[in-house]
């Protein structure tokens, strides 16, 4: 199915970080992790998923507590009551409700109607899509260059494992509401994206941005013609499946007498050095570690665990869109920034520098960029769509 063109997950220190709270999980998911040329490695979501799966399965292997079930969506919720309808029509009793299913989740949405849950969403301008690559000759199986397009905003070749690449593409709806550009045939689409990924030199302010961040390597930048290889059936794949958008959501509580919010379900950011997963299983240790505690009922676990998570997860929502903008800066506000963002890189405190240090909470990395939050508010404001009624794929 679609997940034939699943895009990674970057494994940052941090999501490293919680993972070693789960003894030989970051070992397991490290293992199927594609290297990439700066260091770090990226994991496709269908991999992190399946890792994590086995994972609870085998632990749970010789006292069997634990039920997995594929296929059964959330149909409505009795909070009252305290039980689920699935999908499938079965009924299920909870003591205790974790609201894990992502940015459309059905469990958020029944708070925000029957408990008063206040949520502020919106979406990205620009649509995405990837596309799987077969293994290719003229790049390093761990190359992470950008891509260069007229008709693109902005997109990397990421690696894949155990081979070969993954394409992941964003542009702006006027450019194309289905694929950019409007292409719709699979000559079109491969001509595009070899002529973006060829070497013409990029912009200049975009590539000094990159490079002052530390997220441009000149490895990347050559001075020969590329001949792209493609998988056909990725490509038909790609031109037939609906576009993402990238979301920012924030909530005023993760909790709800007997519910707990985690994940996407939570907070939604954009894909931005695997932030969003990091800050997910960040505040679901945060969420066991309140249900771990003898001293407190159920009511007062949820409500230490709304109160420490919800601090960190708006804190990290917004570095995002600060992070973003820094990236994304033209000229005129790049000027305006310049010397703030020059002061931080030699005080080796850049947003990027900061985030890789998991002892240093995202308030205080937030608090240390303060001046640069009004310019991020001010581009979101001009940019951003209100979230529609009907859901949404998420990115």
């Amino acid at each position: 199915g679609g997940s034939i063109n699943a895009f990674g997950i970057g494994l940052g220190a941090r999501l490293l970080h919680s993972l070693d709270a789960v003894p030989g999980l970051r070992q397991k998911v490290e293992s199927v992790g594609a290297k990439t040329n700066f260091g770090s490695k990226i994991i496709s979501r269908t991999d992190l998923s399946e890792q994590m799966t086995r994972f609870v399965e085998n632990m749970d292997r010789e006292r069997r507590q634990c039920q997995i079930r594929f296929g059964e969506g959330c149909a409505d919720i009795d909070l009252e009551g305290k039980e689920v309808t699935t999908t499938a029509g079965r009924k299920i009793q909870y003591d205790l409700l974790i609201g894990a299913d992502g940015i459309n989740s059905s469990v958020r949405h029944m708070l925000v109607e029957k408990k008063g849950l206040k949520v502020e969403h919106y979406l990205e301008p620009s649509l995405w899509k990837a596309l799987r690559l077969p293994p290719q000759s003229d790049f390093d199986a761990g190359s992470f260059k950008a891509l260069r397009h007229p008709v693109l905003r902005g997109g990397r070749l990421l690696p894949r494992y155990p081979e070969g690449h993954i394409i992941l593409a964003f542009w702006s709806r006027e450019d194309g509401s289905t694929n950019p550009g409007n292409l719709d045939t699979s000559e079109e689409l491969k001509a595009m994206f070899t002529d973006a990924l060829q070497d013409d030199p990029p912009k200049q302010s975009a590539r000094k941005n990159r490079k002052l961040l530390g997220l441009e390597n000149d490895g990347d930048i050559a001075g020969k013609k590329r001949d792209i290889v493609f998988d056909d059936e990725a490509v038909d794949i790609f031109l037939k499946t609906r576009p993402g958008r990238s979301h920012y959501m924030k909530v005023d509580r993760f909790h709800d007498d007997s519910v707990a919010l985690v994940g996407d379900a939570a907070h939604g950011m954009n894909s931005m050095l695997g932030q969003g997963c990091a800050a997910g299983l960040k505040y679901t240790q945060v969420l066991v570690e309140e249900l771990g505690s003898d001293s407190k009922h159920l009511n007062e676990a949820l409500q230490s665990y709304s109160k420490r998570a919800v601090r960190g997860a708006h804190a990290i929502t917004d570095l995002n869109r600060v992070g973003v903008t820094v990236l994304k800066a033209g000229p005129i506000l790049k000027a305006l920034m310049f010397p703030f963002v020059m002061l931080q890189k030699i005080l080796g405190r850049t947003i990027f520098e900061q985030i890789g240090k998991v002892d240093i909470p995202y308030e205080q990395i937030l608090r240390e960029n303060w001046l640069l939050i009004p310019f991020a508010r001010l581009r979101w404001r001009l940019e951003r769509v209100p979230f529609p009624t009907k859901p949404t794929r998420s990115a």
